[in-house]
């Protein structure tokens, strides 16, 4: 019988077959082939059992395609792909901002992001700023840090000093 997780059904995407993507991995499939097939997925990271396991996996693959150290590769996240390797997120909900094509400061509230792009990459963004990723609201578990694009009217220094964070449990995206 088919289970009720072998289908995750995300907003804006067709339901994903996880059990294929799980059987190309078990049939032997190149690792370039399972990242290909996760690039074009959308990825709810505050649905996966370990969250940390699939950034550590988009480094690693990223590391072995721009044939770099682990070390030498940054994080970011934008609300548009760029022409690096980008994995699609979404489920993301952005505390103390509102995100568009960057940060601005807001009095609080929380803004949701229908789908991010996490990308690495060997250079360091000088128009952005790094925040923390939470899985959760109460931000009890830290799963990284990203740096995020800034709106060109917005001091950094404010995103910093507001306690800006993402949160990655947001789950009314599910509801269709």
């Amino acid at each position: 019988s088919k289970s009720q997780y072998s289908e995750v059904a995300l907003a804006g995407a067709e339901p994903v077959q996880v059990a294929d993507l799980l059987s190309s991995c078990v049939e032997g499939a190149s690792v370039q082939t399972v990242v290909e097939r996760v690039q074009r997925m959308h990825v709810w990271l505050g649905g996966l059992l370990f969250p940390e396991a699939f950034v550590t996996a988009t480094r690693q693959s990223v590391a072995k395609q721009l044939e770099c150290s682990l070390e030498e590769l940054h994080v970011g996240l934008s609300p548009s792909a760029n022409d690096g390797v980008a994995f699609m997120v979404n489920g993301l909900r952005v505390e103390g901002a509102e995100w568009t094509r960057g940060l601005v400061v807001n009095e609080g509230s929380a803004s949701h992001v229908q789908v991010g792009y996490l990308s690495w990459s060997k250079t360091h963004s000088e128009d952005g700023v790094v925040v923390p990723v939470y899985l959760n609201g109460d931000r009890s578990l830290l799963l990284f840090e990203v740096c995020v694009p800034v709106e060109h009217s917005m001091d950094a220094r404010k995103v910093v000093q507001r306690a800006v964070a993402i949160v990655a449990d947001y789950v009314s995206f599910l509801i269709k």
